[in-house]
């Protein structure tokens, strides 16, 4: 079975931090993106799981910081089969409006360039 990839924002805590536990204990690599290096889950839950998991730096309002988390998500894995930013959903200052719905193909695109 080929390696499943995937990257989380907002792992300091709460959603991001148990949407990357979901995913690791379904066998995905999982890149979890957190913005404070103070709150330490992330870490613990990395101490377990050393082969599977990386912590990578950014902060999702400074576009430099997003540009070198891309750099480094690139480096780390070869694709994206799940892209979740969870941190924006808590830092949202505007309700978003409803998504429309894509159909399987425009998603998948979307998912591949989104790290590229």
């Amino acid at each position: 079975m080929q390696r499943r990839y995937a990257l989380v924002t907002g792992t300091d805590y709460g959603l991001g931090l148990a949407l990357a536990e979901e995913l690791l204990g379904r066998g995905y690599f999982v890149v979890a993106a957190r913005h404070d290096p103070k709150k330490k889950q992330i870490d613990g839950l990395r101490e377990r799981n050393i082969d599977s998991l990386a912590i990578v730096q950014v902060d999702i309002g400074d576009d430099e910081s997003v540009k070198a988390m891309q750099k480094k998500v690139r480096e780390l894995v070869p694709h994206l089969d799940i892209l979740n930013d969870t941190a924006r959903f808590y830092i949202s200052a505007i309700p978003v409006p409803p998504c429309r719905r894509h159909d399987k193909r425009e998603s998948k695109q979307i998912d591949r360039q989104a790290i590229r």
